[in-house]
């Protein structure tokens, strides 16, 4: 990335932080959440791609 770009990032970041900190203590959150129910989910194939392709970056570190 351009230093232009993170300079760019980090100007819109605060600006979203400013904003959602004015709107925060009027959120409502839900007391009770339920636990997630994976029964009738199943595994697609881009799914598999993309946890394989993220490890395969994450190699790059090691």
């Amino acid at each position: 990335m351009a230093s232009n770009s993170l300079l760019e990032a980090a100007v819109y970041a605060h600006r979203i932080f400013e904003d959602a900190s004015k709107h925060i203590a009027n959120l409502e959150f839900q007391d009770h959440v339920p636990s997630w129910d994976e029964s009738n989910t199943q595994l697609l194939n881009e799914d598999i791609l993309v946890t394989h392709n993220l490890r395969e970056t994450q190699k790059f570190d090691e």
